[in-house]
């Protein structure tokens, strides 16, 4: 059991390093990321983009920021 637990670790740990390495956030926050949303590629990714958008505070962070906006076009 704790072979597995171990095994687990190891895979988390690799996986952290190579989402930080492909988006630029730090392996602490890729940790985190994995431990909130879990093994799914995509979504990791997509959050991994979101935090290092926010970081950077590029133009990107604007297009990623979640809060909504008021459009007169929908009569907001």
């Amino acid at each position: 059991m704790d072979n597995e637990l171990a095994d687990l670790d190891h895979k988390k740990e690799l996986q952290a390093n190579a989402l930080a390495r492909e988006t630029g956030i730090t392996v602490d926050e890729a940790l985190m990321l994995i431990e909130l949303v879990g093994p799914h590629r995509g979504a990791m990714l997509r959050v991994a983009k979101i935090v290092q958008a926010q970081k950077s505070g590029g133009p990107a962070a604007k297009q990623l920021d979640p809060t909504p906006t008021t459009d007169a076009s929908w009569g907001g």
